[in-house]
């Protein structure tokens, strides 16, 4: 109810309930709906209708920007795909050409998003095209357990899935660049036209390997890589697993379990470690399979005091001057100030 209330009388929604419609945000909440609508969830029709329109009336004011024309133009095709014998519009099929065109351009969250319009649209190679794109631009890291700062520390064990990412790992700056989410519309798009690609699972796994705790890095991030796990688990069978496994700390059993199909969805076990089965230096904590088949996530956590003396503060020729500056005004020839 609150965005019927906000949904501006143009169609398209913007940063708050007054004030200009903003077409990022129009075509987020339009994409919001219909993922509702697909979950079951009552939709007044009228009201995604009248934002379709808006959005693609607006497509054109768009070509320029490339990422914000196909983040319109994926919105506009997921919503046109819930509706029954429609057809995409003229205003559609030529912002779909027209990125298509500048597809060198592109970052690996638009092609993502024009892959997955290109999908809907009924054009399957062009779809296939912009797959394969994608994996030419993909970030491989077959040693994942190995550490990055003493490469030859350890070893990397042959049983560890390696990962695949895309997008920026660290600072950046269009909304579009952010490893996180474009990672998750590449899987999206990869699951929704080339199920069997070899990159699912390295790309599933770097996913939850970069989560901070039980979240991403902020709520969107965490939203939309909820949206693409979810998709995984729909083909992988993940939901349905039957395996016993048991949890070892320096060779000594800690616990055992069953983990079956019930479970899948449930809170995950926890199992805390007696500080005395914990040695100075290296200490190693083993998940074994015991029988079965399936995936098993896990994730560990240490909290730690030190003894040592902290190192206290020190500064080295470091002087601060300020200086201050009285402001007097003088009359122009215009009878002003500066």
């Amino acid at each position: 109810n609150r965005l019927y209330d906000f949904q501006h009388s143009d169609g398209g929604w913007g940063w708050w309930k007054d004030g200009e419609s903003d077409h990022f945000m129009s075509a987020y909440v339009l994409w919001g709906m219909t993922l509702a609508y697909y979950a079951d969830v009552d939709l007044k029709f009228d009201v995604a209708k009248r934002a379709a329109d808006y959005l693609n009336k607006e497509l054109v004011e768009e070509e320029s920007n490339f990422d914000q024309q196909a983040w319109m133009l994926h919105a506009l095709t997921v919503f046109q795909a819930s509706v029954k014998n429609t057809k995409p519009s003229e205003f559609q099929l030529k912002a779909f050409n027209n990125i298509w065109e500048n597809r060198e351009k592109l970052n690996a969250y638009t092609r993502a998003l024009l892959a997955l319009s290109a999908h809907h649209l009924g054009q399957r190679d062009k779809a296939m095209v912009l797959v394969r794109n994608l994996e030419d631009g993909v970030k491989r890291d077959n040693t994942p357990d190995v550490s990055v700062i003493d490469r030859g520390a350890e070893k990397s064990n042959e049983a560890v899935i390696g990962t695949a990412h895309w997008g920026e790992d660290g600072i950046y700056y269009r909304w579009s660049d952010g490893g996180v989410e474009a990672t998750s519309f590449v899987l999206r798009a990869l699951l929704t036209i080339d199920p069997q690609n070899k990159l699912i699972e390295p790309v599933t796994n770097w996913l939850v390997k970069n989560r901070r705790g039980a979240q991403w890095s902020n709520t969107r991030d965490t939203a939309i890589t909820i949206l693409a796990l979810n998709d995984y688990l729909k083909t992988s069978g993940e939901l349905k697993p039957e395996l016993d496994y048991e949890l070892l700390v320096n060779g000594k059993v800690v616990a055992t379990k069953k983990l079956s199909g019930e479970d899948a969805l449930a809170a995950p076990s926890q199992f805390p470690i007696d500080r005395k089965m914990i040695v100075d230096g290296a200490n190693e904590i083993r998940i074994r399979r015991r029988s079965g088949n399936g995936a098993l996530y896990f994730a560990a956590q240490a909290t730690f005091f030190s003894l040592e003396n902290p190192i206290p503060a020190a500064g080295n020729e470091i002087f601060a001057r300020r200086d201050y500056y009285k402001l007097i005004s003088k009359p122009t020839l215009l009878k002003g100030f500066v």
